[in-house]
């Protein structure tokens, strides 16, 4: 299993992501643009993002996706139309 963090540099220094690691390869991005999201995640089985748009841009080429997790809070920025086409499990948007 991939898991990729997008915004680590975003959410502080005091917060360790290394705990993912035992899940699968975990890969921690400091900061992630908009045009560098979809090669980051195309492989990707988890996401962690905080403040990135994920819509059909930045998701579009996720050929793996089980999990989308926002590390703030509300989910204004996923566009969850468009999430629920890309993610493999699709039991997870159900809860939200």
């Amino acid at each position: 299993m991939k898991i990729v963090m997008l915004e680590d540099a975003s959410l502080g220094e005091d917060l360790d992501f290394s705990g993912f690691a035992k899940y699968g390869e975990l890969v921690i991005y400091g900061r992630t643009t908009r045009e560098q999201c979809p090669e980051r995640i195309r492989e990707a089985d988890v996401i962690l993002a905080n403040k990135l748009m994920l819509d059909q841009g930045t998701l579009g080429q996720a050929e793996n996706l089980k999990l989308i997790c926002v590390t703030a809070t509300g989910v204004n920025n996923v566009d969850l139309a468009v999430s629920y086409t890309h993610l493999r499990a699709h039991e997870t948007l159900r809860h939200l």
